[in-house]
Formats: structure tokens, sequence, C-alpha cells
């Protein structure tokens, strides 16, 4: 792992925060896939507390506007950090939502994922996996399966799936795909 990755864990950790490795990077590890990219989230920690500790890694660019994703650029690294969250949907689009970073755990992160296979973390500085859906398993299984019903909540989550289907040759569970129908009905408010 990037030692400069361990050292903002640490500073993230005396802070009172966790920092964790999370979806594609740990699932495509588990699928013996190549790791293109490492989706960093910082746990437990305030936006303000974030921002102190990474700006002493270098510039940091924020969030701007209320449906922002929350996610702190540290640009003179390349990094992407964001922080956990809670997720409420306001309509089908990519930024139809609105952001709870208040207090939120990885646990609570994980589980407002789309796939089960996305929804793993592994804590940076200990190596500890959490594995709240049950992803681990659906991957030996080789089984694409949605973290529940609300997968449709975002009209992108079908397409995700099918590319992953693509890339995996796994299966989708029957509930997932009835899921992903569901999507297809707003594939008018992805933005092109």
């Amino acid at each position: 792992m990037n030692e400069v990755i361990i050292e903002i864990a640490q500073e993230i950790e005396k802070a009172g925060g966790r920092l964790y490795i999370v979806g594609g990077a740990i699932r495509d590890e588990l699928m013996g896939l190549p790791v293109n990219d490492i989706d960093l989230v910082v746990a437990e920690l305030s936006a303000e507390s974030t921002l102190k500790v990474l700006s002493k890694f270098g510039k940091v660019s924020q969030p701007d506007g209320e449906n922002s994703f929350p996610v702190m650029k540290l640009t003179s690294l390349g990094l992407d950090i964001a922080l956990a969250r809670r997720e409420t949907r306001t309509g089908y689009g990519f930024k139809d939502v609105r952001f709870d970073t208040n207090s939120v755990s990885i646990i609570d992160d994980l589980k407002r994922r789309d796939l089960t296979c996305n929804a793993i973390a592994q804590d940076v500085l200990t190596g500890r996996i959490f594995d709240p859906c049950g992803g681990q398993m659906d991957i030996e299984e080789g089984i694409l399966r949605a973290v529940d019903e609300r997968f449709p909540e975002s009209s992108e989550r079908g397409l995700r799936l099918a590319g992953l289907v693509c890339r995996t040759g796994y299966g989708v569970d029957v509930f997932t795909i009835e899921q992903a129908r569901q999507c297809a009905q707003h594939y008018d408010a992805i933005p092109l």
C-alpha cells in the first residue's frame, strides 16, 4: 500500500477517525481482477476535521454545492477521499441525492451501496475487513446481488451492474434482475 495513504490514515486516527479502502478496489482484488483505482473513505470524523488533516498533505478541493458528493480531492497526491455517508434520494438522477456525513460509521456507509460485492471495506491501518452485506461470500459463489430494495433508487446502478456482468461473467440473482429492470424505467435521468 502507498506509504502516503498509511500516513494519512495515521493522522486521521489521531484526529479520532478511521480511513478505509472501499468498493471496487476490494472487490477487484477478491475477484482476481487488476486494481486500477483505490477509493478511500473517512469514517467517524467531521468534514471540518478531515479537511484539517488532509491539508497537512497538500491542497484540498472540497465539494461545492448542497448536492455535491462529499469527496475531498487531495490534488497534489491525486487522491479522492470521501466522507462516510448516508443518502436520501430525491429523484433518479446522479445528482438527485442528499447526504448526511455526521457520525457515520463504515458499516452505515457500506449498507447504502449498490451491490454486496461493492459493500466491503478494509481498514488501512489494521487490515480488518468489514463486510456487513455478505459480499465476500457472493464473490466466492460468483453472484452479483443488490444490497437491498433501494437498488433502483439510482438509475445508474442498472448500467453498472450490466458492466460488471460483462467484466466478470458472474451471475445475477433473481431479486437483483428485477431491481435492475426498475432502473431501466429511469435511464432518461442519466446525463449524457
